[in-house]
């Protein structure tokens, strides 16, 4: 705090403006502190267990105390995006949301049915469970849809030029080398 009070010039630095300036720090230490104690009231990503349970039961979401609190938080955030109208636009906006991934749409108009490919993700994607439970929750329910994951060609392997042993040194099991992106 003296730092804030030699900011003051001496000539107007009294006892008037020193107490103004702790008086100032003091309430910005409450304010900070209230921001600390209510975010987990106003940010979703913050919510305790008290908050999810509440948040579910008033939106009528399946208590599944199973599930993890981030999956629960995903739910919730799920049901409160799921508002919007379902577009390629917002099935790609979600997917970031939810898996972290960029996604390519194919639709399939005479067939009734969409393809979501991850372009950006090799293997299953973190979080595609929750992703699964919004498309269903959003789709219009005539319209199918299939799901394409990406694996690591023997291609892009080789373009690693990386020897087997330089792979092993990796400590990564088979699954871990068909996602493996430098």
């Amino acid at each position: 705090m003296n730092s804030k009070i030699k900011v003051i010039s001496k000539v107007a630095r009294n006892s008037l403006q020193v107490d103004l300036i702790k008086s100032l720090t003091i309430e910005a230490q409450k304010i900070k502190n209230d921001i600390e104690k209510y975010k987990e009231f106003i940010f979703l990503n913050f919510f305790n267990e008290d908050q999810i349970l509440k948040y579910e039961k008033f939106m009528n979401l399946q208590i599944d105390l199973n599930l993890s609190l981030q999956d629960r938080r995903d739910r919730i955030l799920f049901r409160l995006l799921s508002k919007q109208i379902f577009s390629p636009e917002n099935l790609k906006e979600q997917a970031k949301v939810f898996t972290n991934g960029e996604i390519e749409i194919t639709e399939v108009f005479n067939e009734y049915y969409f393809v979501i490919r991850f372009t950006s993700i090799y293997g299953v994607p973190p979080n595609l469970d929750n992703f699964i439970n919004f498309i269903e929750l959003n789709k219009p329910a005539h319209l199918g849809y299939k799901i394409v994951y990406s694996y690591m060609t023997w291609n892009e392997f080789d373009r690693y030029n990386k020897t087997w042993n330089a792979w092993d040194l990796l400590n990564h099991n088979w699954e871990d080398r068909e996602k493996y992106k430098e």
